[in-house]
C-alpha cells in the first residue's frame, strides 16, 4: 500500500492511496470470512461453509464490504504518519477496486488552517474590566437550568409556563408523530422512543460510544441508509457492533464500546466519571 497528500488552500488535505492486487484479495478473504458466519448452503451448518464454496457463492457481492474492510484497515496503519495532520476522518471515493489490478482510493481531510499574523506588536488593547451583577447569575442560571432539563410527561396535571404541549389531530396517536430530537446514528433506543423520563446522562455517554464505534470502525451501530431506517433500529435497540475490525490487542477498546453501547441503560456506564476512568 502506498499513499500520498497534497495540501490544498482551504485547509483540506487530498489524498490518494493505491493497494496491490495482492492487497485487495486479502480484502475480499476477510469479506468472505466475515459473510460465512451468516452464509447457508444446504449439507453445511451455517457459519461451517467452506471458504471456498463462499467464495464461489458469492463473488463480487462483497466488494463493498470488501473495501471497506480495507479502508478501515489502512486508516488505523496511517492516521498517526499523516501530514498534514488531520482533524477530521478521511472520506474516500473508490476510483478503481480489482483483485488482479490493484485499487486507487482518492479522499480528503480537514486540516488546522494556517494563520498568518499581520503586523500586530504595536497594537494597543484596552482592558475590558466586566461587571457582573445579581441579574446576569440569574440569567446565567436560568439558562443552565433551561439546558439541562430533562422533560417527562404530565399526567392530570394543569398546564404551566414553558411547558411543552403536543396537540394530536383526531384519529391520530402520539406515536404516530415525530417526538424525538438527535441525530438517529448515535441515538441511545430510550432517546430514540422518546421515553423523556427513562433517557439521561447514560443516553450521552451511548451517544459517545456510537461516535468511538464509527470512529474506529468505519462503521455506524445502526444499519441502515436512511434516518428513518436508522431511526427505527435505534427504538428497536438493534445495534451492531462491528468489533472484529478491531486489532487483537484492542481487546480493552471492545469492552469500553460494548458497555457504552448497551440496549439497557442499566447496563451502561453510570456516568461520565466512570466511563472516561475506563479509558484512562
Amino acid at each position: 500500500m502506498d499513499y500520498k497528500t497534497k495540501k490544498r488552500d482551504d485547509s483540506t488535505v487530498q489524498i490518494t492511496v493505491k493497494f496491490s492486487g495482492e492487497e485487495v484479495d486479502q480484502a475480499y478473504q476477510q469479506a468472505y470470512l466475515k459473510a460465512r458466519q451468516k452464509f447457508k448452503l444446504p449439507g453445511f451448518r451455517q457459519g461451517k461453509v467452506p471458504l471456498d464454496l463462499v467464495e464461489k457463492h458469492l463473488g463480487d457481492a462483497v466488494a463493498e464490504e470488501a473495501a471497506r474492510e480495507l479502508i478501515s484497515t489502512t486508516l488505523r496503519d496511517i492516521v498517526e504518519d499523516l501530514s498534514p495532520t488531520p482533524i477530521s476522518i478521511p472520506r474516500f471515493d473508490i476510483e478503481s477496486f480489482d483483485r488482479q489490478k490493484g485499487a486507487l482510493f482518492k479522499g480528503s481531510y480537514d486540516t488546522m488552517p494556517e494563520v498568518k499574523l499581520g503586523k500586530h506588536k504595536k497594537l494597543k488593547v484596552a482592558e475590558d474590566q466586566p461587571t457582573v451583577d445579581e441579574k446576569n447569575i440569574d440569567e446565567e442560571l436560568e439558562r443552565l437550568r433551561t439546558e439541562r432539563a430533562v422533560l417527562r410527561t404530565k399526567e392530570d396535571e394543569p398546564i404551566e409556563t414553558e411547558d411543552r404541549i403536543t396537540l394530536l389531530p383526531q384519529g391520530i396517536s402520539d406515536a404516530q408523530l415525530p417526538s424525538v430530537v438527535g441525530t438517529p446514528a448515535y441515538m441511545a433506543p430510550e432517546q430514540a422512543r422518546g421515553e423523556g423520563e427513562a433517557t439521561d446522562g447514560r443516553a450521552d455517554l451511548f451517544s459517545v460510544g456510537a461516535l468511538l464505534h464509527t470512529v474506529l470502525t468505519g462503521r455506524r451501530v445502526y444499519d441502515g441508509s436512511t434516518d428513518d431506517v436508522r431511526l427505527a433500529a435505534a427504538r428497536e435497540g438493534r445495534i451492531n457492533l462491528s468489533l472484529d475490525v478491531l486489532a487483537d490487542d484492542d481487546a480493552d477498546v471492545g469492552q469500553l464500546l460494548t458497555r457504552a453501547l448497551a440496549t439497557r441503560a442499566d447496563d451502561r456506564f453510570s456516568d461520565a466519571r466512570a466511563m472516561r476512568g475506563r479509558v484512562l
